[in-house]
């Protein structure tokens, strides 16, 4: 009887496939991190010009009121 051996050939293979996946993952990683604080500096311009538009809203107002008691 005679023992033979033979050699794995999907070690190669499977390190390939590993490098591909944290490739993927770290460009997804990124893409997401980006997009996170895309929307996180859209959400604060949109808060300030909300504020700011609230403020020239009861300027306008606290104007008028004064206006309408110095014309009396």
């Amino acid at each position: 009887m005679k023992t033979v051996r033979m050699p794995h050939a999907d070690t190669s293979t499977k390190r390939e496939v590993v490098v591909w996946v944290i490739v993927i993952y770290s460009l997804a990683l990124i893409f997401f991190v980006v997009l996170s604080v895309g929307f996180g500096v859209s959400l604060h311009k949109s808060k300030l010009a909300e504020a700011a538009k609230t403020n020239h809203v009861l300027y306008d107002q606290l104007n008028t009121a004064e206006n309408q008691q110095s014309a009396v």
